[in-house]
């Protein structure tokens, strides 16, 4: 199963360097809280490691694959995947010839559309939980299994999506029987999983 993240204002930009147009930002940030989602996400700095899949990544506007900005996998390589001190960055040339593209370069540039999000899956053990003074609970992603699309999106991408129910079984009973069901609510509500 995917997971789906958006993080907003992300280092994300556009740029010429030799009289070509280029789109880059981070998808991720490691040790970095997330937005409130009834629980709060960090990525560990060593979630990406010799184990993760990066063998095809494909850079999408909108997790849509009907608009795709670049790719990096065996047989093309449009688009750069760096892993550095601070995250997960990308970047990709921009296609004059595709003409979603070109528009996707002015509406950012223009800052119309400042976001980007990374789908995802975990290790099965690539988790913990922990509950903090405040109440709020905290997922550390440790290791995740893939890394599949690096998207460029206009909003974030968790409203009305289906949440992995299974996942998040345990922490949700142990809610109800704190009297508390906010974090299940805002699980349906935020977190985005493909079968």
């Amino acid at each position: 199963m995917k997971e789906i993240r958006t993080f907003q204002n992300v280092e994300f930009r556009t740029f010429e360097e030799e009289g070509k147009k280029y789109i880059e930002g981070y998808a991720l940030k490691f040790q970095k809280d997330s937005r409130d989602m009834g629980f709060i996400e960090v990525i560990d700095r060593n979630a990406i490691n010799d184990s993760t899949d990066l063998s095809d990544i494909v850079a999408l506007f909108n997790h849509k694959e009907d608009y795709i900005l670049a790719r990096r996998n065996s047989k093309v390589n449009t688009l750069e995947i760096l892993v550095d001190e601070t995250g997960l960055k990308y970047r990709f040339e921009v296609d004059e010839d595709i003409s979603y593209i070109r528009d996707l370069y002015k509406l950012i540039k223009k800052g119309e559309i400042s976001e980007s999000s990374f789908a995802f899956r975990i290790n099965e053990d690539g988790e913990k939980w922990e509950k903090r003074g405040d109440g709020k609970y905290i997922r550390t992603i440790t290791s995740f299994k893939g890394i599949y699309d690096v998207s460029v999106v206009t909003k974030g991408a968790y409203q009305d999506t289906p949440v992995d129910v299974r996942k998040f079984e345990d922490i949700e009973n142990t809610l109800i029987n704190e009297g508390s069901t906010d974090l299940a609510y805002n699980q349906y509500r935020y977190l985005t999983l493909f079968n």
